[in-house]
């Protein structure tokens, strides 16, 4: 049975839905158990008590209570052969003009001002789900001081389905000032940034954490019902506290804090060309998974001066030709940025961002390079200087199956430390990736199996040589103790959207060599190719902690070269260390803590002298 709620308000009938057409207010509402209230179709209706959002649920709400009824922000979302629509709900719905009545809740947000380009006094508590703080579809503005708490499900990460803040549209630009934003539940993200808008955050308190997940729900990475981390990264959670979304947008980060208890602080998903900045920043995962940063799609993204204090992983790459730079905030760094985005920092502000490096303190990992669909996509750059330092409990760097160039300057006083001593990890993807459901979608239940046996080496594959998709080191002015382990083993078996089960034809073998440069470094630890394995050979959901941890076994390389070139260098090896290239300078030596070492190639003992070899090359203390 279906009416209108005209005239109703207090004598609505169990059993009954109830039409709202128009916004209605009113100080006493008793909704009985089996009544539903609904908007006319194509709108949106909205429970406020007091200024508080609730969820329209049965139940007896006294105060100023408003049914809210407003347009419905109709956000498409399209990418590949996906394309649906959502439809939103704000406190704020502001365009190229301001705030637009029609499609905000403003009762939601009674005390806002909107003057001159500028939003302000906005005070928004949600204590139901869906709906959205502030979303800017168009214009130039500025938020001042917005104190945002959302307490509830969100609907839809990728469409900024009941965020705190969201920009979206090209030419859209958003500067959010002095905010402190809390949000509470699944997908129930802070800030978004969407469809090549730029959006800039200033001086802020952003902090997630995350819902219960529904009884129902079963793990997925469809876009649109896709409600918590994919496992197969090796993470847990189901909370993002920002996004940056759509080709050729941008997210700055000045002097905020940015914390989120699970998954991850710092998204950058579906994208292309996205720029992520952060200066002065901290990052923080509270919990016990989440990364700081998640870069692809040829994103570029910068950290100057920011603080990462992680559980699994400082920043996960997908591979894309992305380029990540980890650097110091100094003047002419901030500078750049700010004239490149168009910042608009004041001189009070640039000169209270007192220069300092980054800091990456990992429980697990440091960087992690993988590829969540096209293991043939462009090579991503890692820039380490200007004394940032790592200090993580396993490798600092994990390549995991593509292809990369990692750069690391230690003229200002890098620091790389890792507990179980890896500075540098290579093995094949152990993703399992998702698997068709009963219904045809797709869903988490993939499983990793280790490659049993030893590899066969790759048909012309050459380890004496390096190639276009090896990974590739270079060190310089660097003083550190750690291995780098090549365990890469021929790129065959479970990746992700890979394997029998999977949606896609498995890879083809293929070889992958580690290419490293020593200059001006002194360093002490093995250099080898290795075996890898897993604590167990099979992995799944349940043991996600497991993804991406290994034990290194040295032995000689069959798809795994491992070529080194010393310049001006020391490198003190403490075990066992199997290479297909060694080229070292006149100023450069290779010594052992107990002494000389031994040298083969190729089975044959030779004198350790400058020079180039190639082959079985095995480098040992005596």
């Amino acid at each position: 049975m279906s009416a209108t709620l005209a005239g109703r308000i207090g004598e609505l009938r169990s059993g009954t839905t109830y039409t709202v057409e128009t916004t209605t207010a009113t100080d006493h509402l008793t909704i009985p158990a089996g009544v539903r209230l609904v908007a006319p179709e194509g709108r949106q209706l909205t429970l406020t008590v007091d200024g508080v959002h609730r969820d329209v649920v049965p139940g007896e709400y006294r105060g100023e209570v408003v049914l809210s009824v407003t347009e419905s922000n109709v956000v498409d979302f399209s990418f590949m052969n996906i394309a649906y629509q959502q439809h939103l709900a704000q406190a704020l719905y502001l365009d190229q003009d301001g705030v637009v009545p029609a499609r905000s809740v403003l009762a939601a947000a009674p005390g806002a001002t909107y003057e001159e380009g500028v939003l302000a006094d906005v005070a928004i508590v949600s204590q139901g789900s869906l709906l959205g703080g502030v979303y800017a579809a168009g214009g130039r503005h500025v938020v001042r001081g917005a104190d945002i708490t959302l307490d509830g499900d969100g609907g839809d990460d990728f469409t900024g389905w009941g965020a705190g803040v969201v920009s979206a549209g090209k030419g859209t630009r958003l500067v959010l000032e002095d905010a402190t934003i809390r949000t509470h539940g699944v997908i129930r993200t802070a800030v978004l940034a969407d469809q090549g808008s730029d959006l800039v955050v200033k001086n802020s308190d952003l902090r997630s954490s995350e819902g219960v997940l529904p009884d129902d729900y079963v793990p997925n990475p469809e876009f649109g019902t896709m409600k918590s981390v994919p496992w197969m990264l090796g993470l847990d959670g189901n909370c993002r506290t920002t996004q940056l979304l759509g080709d050729h947008g941008s997210a700055t980060y000045v002097n905020c804090h940015l914390e989120t208890e699970k998954w991850g602080v710092l998204s950058n998903d579906i994208s292309s060309g996205a720029r992520l900045t952060t200066i002065n920043s901290t990052v923080v995962v509270t919990g016990d998974s989440g990364y700081g940063a998640y870069a692809l799609g040829g994103a570029t993204h910068r950290h100057y001066g920011t603080e990462f204090r992680v559980r699994d992983y400082g920043m996960i790459i997908d591979v894309g030709g992305d380029t990540v730079i980890l650097g110091a905030s100094d003047a002419a760094s901030v500078a750049a940025v700010d004239e490149e985005l168009g910042l608009g920092l004041t001189a009070e502000e640039s000169a209270a961002l007192a220069p300092r490096p980054t800091t990456v303190r990992s429980d697990r990992f440091g960087v992690m390079l993988h590829a969540s669909v096209d293991m043939e996509a462009p090579v991503a750059q890692v820039h380490v200087r200007d004394g940032a330092s790592f200090e993580t409990g396993k490798a600092v760097f994990l390549v995991k199956g593509v292809p990369a160039r990692i750069t690391v300057d230690g003229g200002a006083g890098t620091r790389l430390a890792s507990a179980d001593g890896v500075l540098l990890q290579i093995i094949d993807s152990d993703d399992p990736g998702p698997r068709l459901g009963p219904d045809g979608g797709l869903v988490n239940s993939g499983v990793y199996h280790e490659k049993p046996g030893d590899p066969s080496p790759v048909e012309g594959f050459d380890v004496t040589e390096g190639h276009e998709r090896d990974v590739r080191v270079s060190f310089t002015e660097v003083t550190a103790s750690g291995d780098f382990c090549n365990g890469w083993f021929n790129g065959t078996g479970p990746q992700r959207m890979g394997g029998e089960t999977g949606i896609a034809p498995e890879p083809e073998p293929s070889g992958k060599n580690l290419v490293l440069d020593l200059d001006r470094c002194t360093l002490s630890g093995v250099i080898s190719s290795t075996v890898a394995k897993h604590a167990r050979p099979t992995i799944g959901a349940a043991d996600w902690r497991l993804i991406g941890e290994v034990t290194n076994t040295v032995a000689p390389a069959v798809n795994n070269g491992v070529i080194v070139s010393l310049t001006e260098t020391t490198w003190t090896v403490t075990g066992t260390s199997h290479l297909t290239g060694l080229t070292l300078d006149e100023s450069s030596r290779v010594v052992a803590a107990s002494g000389e070492v031994r040298f083969t190639v190729d089975g044959v003992e030779v004198p350790l002298r400058p020079g180039s070899y190639r082959g079985a090359i095995t480098v040992s203390p005596v």
